[in-house]
C-alpha cells in the first residue's frame, strides 16, 4: 500500500519510513511522483486540525491516500507553548531555525526551576483517502525541559527534552522510536490502517430516526476510517417489546430518507423481513458471511453497558468488534468498564470519544404526540415523511 506523505522534512520522513516500511506501508513524497501539492496554511487550533488540513489538500491535489502529520512541543509552565507554533516559535527561517528555536524556549525558561519545567510532545497524524474516509492518530511523550542542551541526534527541540533514558537527541533513532511522540502515533496508525475498508453496523429502532443517529454514524466512521455504514432497524427490539413502535416499514423508509444523499451510508431491511424479536446475534452471523470480514459494530450508551447481558453475547464478541459511544449520564469512563469485560471475555471493544447530542426519539414522540414542531431534531426529508403519514400522534 502507498501513502502519499504531505512533508518534505527529510528527518520526518525517515521515522515515518522506519515504522512503516516492516508493515508494506510504501511512503512516497511528491517529489519522487512528480506531483505538486500546494503549501497549506496551517488555521487549525490543534495538531489534529493541522494535520488534517495538510492531509486533505495532499489527497484533493494527488488523488491518492495522503498522510500528514502536525507536531510540537508544549511546556506547561509557558500555558502549553510553543504549541503548534513549535516549528515558528522564535519567527527565523532557513538552517537556523531550529537553533534559534530551542535558545528562545530556554531563555523563556530560564526563571523556572526543575519541578517546574514539564512538558510533552504531541504528534498528531491524519490519513485520508480519496472516497472521503479519514483515519486519525495522535501520540504524546512526557518529559521536561533541560538547562541547557544535550547530544547529537534528532532535530528541533530534541537536545533539551528529557526522559528518563536522557535527552532526546542522546538516542539512537530506534531508542527514539520506542517512546516518541511520533513512534506512538505510528504505532496507532500502523495497528489501524489494516481496519480501514471494514464496514460499520449500526442497529437500533429508530423510532424515528433523529439528528443524533446521524452525527453519531458520521463521527463513527470518520474514527474507524469505516468504508461504508449500514443502518437495520430492528424489528421488535427485545429491549423495547412492551413499547409502541412505529411499523417497520415507516422506520425503514425514514432511515432511507435520512442518508439519501451520504455517500457509504445505506439501510437494510434485514431484521425487518426476518421478523419477530430481533437478537444482533443473528443479524451478525449473516452479516460476516456476507461480508468476509469481522465488521464494526456501534451501538448507543445505553445498550453498549448492558451488552456482556445480551443473548448469546460469547458469540457477539466474535462476531465483530463492538463499539459504543458516550450519552449524558453514561461517559466514556463507564463505557470503558464494559470494554475492558470484554476485551476480558476475548472479544475486541472501542470506545468512541464523540461529542453528545442530546436527543431522544422517546422525547421526539412526545413533541409530535402533543402536537409540537420536532423538525428541528430530524433530518428534514424524514420529518416530512412523518407528517405526509401521520406518524406518532
Amino acid at each position: 500500500m502507498k501513502l502519499l506523505a504531505a512533508t518534505q522534512n527529510r528527518r520526518k520522513l525517515e521515522e515515518l519510513r522506519r515504522i512503516l516500511d516492516p508493515i508494506g506501508i510504501e511512503v512516497c513524497t511528491p517529489k519522487a511522483l512528480g506531483i505538486e501539492i500546494p503549501e497549506v496554511e496551517e488555521t487549525g487550533e490543534t495538531f489534529a486540525q493541522n494535520a488534517a488540513l495538510k492531509a486533505r489538500s495532499a489527497c484533493e491535489a494527488s488523488g491518492l491516500p495522503a498522510l500528514a502529520e502536525d507536531s510540537g512541543l508544549c511546556v506547561f509552565a509557558l500555558n502549553g507553548a510553543p504549541g503548534i507554533y513549535s516549528a515558528r516559535y522564535s519567527g527565523a527561517v532557513g538552517e537556523n531555525r531550529d537553533r534559534e528555536n530551542l535558545n528562545l524556549l530556554l531563555c523563556n525558561m530560564k526563571k523556572f526551576p526543575r519541578e517546574k519545567r514539564s512538558a510533552k510532545f504531541v504528534c498528531a497524524i491524519c490519513v485520508v483517502y480519496p472516497d472521503g474516509r479519514i483515519l486519525e492518530v495522535c501520540g504524546e511523550a512526557h518529559g521536561e525541559i533541560a538547562f541547557e542542551p544535550s547530544g547529537e541526534n534528532g532535530f528541533g527541540y530534541d537536545p533539551v527534552f528529557l526522559t528518563e533514558k536522557g535527552s532526546f537527541a542522546n538516542l539512537s533513532p530506534e531508542e527514539k522510536d520506542k517512546i516518541s511522540h511520533r513512534g506512538q502515533a505510528l504505532r496507532k496508525l500502523a495497528e489501524r490502517l489494516p481496519e480501514m475498508g471494514k464496514t460499520l453496523i449500526f442497529g437500533g429502532t429508530f423510532n424515528p430516526v433523529h439528528n443524533g443517529h446521524i452525527a453519531l454514524c458520521e463521527n463513527a466512521v470518520r474514527l474507524l476510517g469505516a468504508q461504508s455504514c449500514v443502518m437495520i432497524p430492528s424489528y421488535l427490539p427485545p429491549h423495547k417489546s412492551g413499547k409502541s413502535v412505529a411499523a417497520g416499514e415507516h422506520r425503514v423508509n425514514m432511515c432511507r430518507l435520512a442518508v439519501k444523499d451520504k455517500p457509504g451510508f445505506s439501510v437494510s431491511d434485514l431484521e425487518i423481513n426476518r421478523g419477530g424479536k430481533s437478537y444482533t446475534v443473528e443479524t451478525l452471523r449473516e452479516l460476516k458471511s456476507r461480508i468476509g470480514d469481522m465488521p464494526w459494530f456501534l451501538c448507543g450508551a445505553d445498550m453498549f453497558v448492558t451488552l456482556p447481558e445480551w443473548h448469546k453475547y460469547e458469540e457477539i464478541i466474535t462476531l465483530a468488534v463492538l463499539c459504543g459511544a458516550p450519552r449524558e449520564g453514561l461517559g466514556v469512563e463507564q463505557l470503558e468498564e464494559t470494554a475492558r469485560k470484554i476485551r476480558q471475555d476475548g472479544g475486541q471493544a472501542r470506545v468512541l470519544e464523540i461529542p453528545i447530542l442530546n436527543i431522544s426519539s422517546s422525547q421526539i414522540r412526545e413533541i409530535l404526540q402533543t402536537g409540537g414542531d420536532a423538525s428541528a431534531f430530524l433530518p428534514p426529508l424524514a420529518a416530512q415523511y412523518i407528517i405526509e403519514n401521520r406518524l406518532y400522534v
